[in-house]
C-alpha cells in the first residue's frame, strides 16, 4: 500500500465516519489531513469509529487490515490495540 493509497483510505474513512464524530474530533481529523498525517488520521478515525459505533463499509474494512500491515505506528499508538479497534468495527 502506497501513500496514494493511504491518502484515498483516509479521504473514504473520512466520508463515511467524520459525519458520525464530535466536532473537535473532526477538526483534529481535518488538521492531520491537511498537514499530510494520513495515518495518524486513518488512526483517529478508527478509533472514534469504534467508540460511537459507526458502521463502515466492508471494503473499506479490508483495505483497512491491509493498511494495518504496513502502518508503522507511533510511540503513541498501541498497534494491538488498534488492530482489535479495526477487527471489531461495526459494517455497514
Amino acid at each position: 500500500m502506497d501513500h496514494r493509497d493511504v491518502l484515498a483510505l483516509a479521504d473514504e474513512l473520512a466520508q463515511c465516519t467524520c459525519p458520525h464524530l464530535p466536532w473537535s474530533d473532526q477538526r483534529v481529523i481535518a488538521l492531520e489531513l491537511g498537514a499530510g498525517e494520513c495515518d495518524m488520521a486513518i488512526d483517529d478515525m478508527v478509533r472514534g469509529a469504534f467508540h460511537g459505533a459507526c458502521a463502515v463499509p466492508g471494503h473499506i474494512i479490508a483495505r483497512l487490515h491491509e493498511w494495518l500491515e504496513v502502518y508503522d505506528a507511533t510511540a503513541c499508538t498501541d498497534p494491538v490495540e488498534l488492530r482489535g479497534y479495526v477487527s471489531r468495527l461495526r459494517c455497514a
